[in-house]
């Protein structure tokens, strides 16, 4: 899991990649047992708002989990 998350932020601003939810959601996930790609993944904002996954997350979470469902 730790591999996957560049090593540098991708975002304009620098924001650390693992603040994100989508590292603590898929390392709790393994941890359970489960397989990445068996996860689709929608992406909410604290207000339970769809929105799309920021550069971070878009440099790593393609590819290593399921579909990516709000872009």
């Amino acid at each position: 899991m730790v591999d996957a998350i560049p090593e540098e932020s991708q975002h304009e601003q620098g924001r650390p990649a693992n603040v994100c939810g989508e590292p603590r959601m898929f390392t709790n996930a393994i941890k359970d047992g489960a397989d990445p790609k068996n996860i689709d993944l929608v992406t909410i904002n604290t207000k339970g708002d769809k929105f799309k996954m920021r550069d971070n997350c878009k440099t790593w979470v393609p590819g290593f989990g399921g579909e990516v469902l709000t872009g």
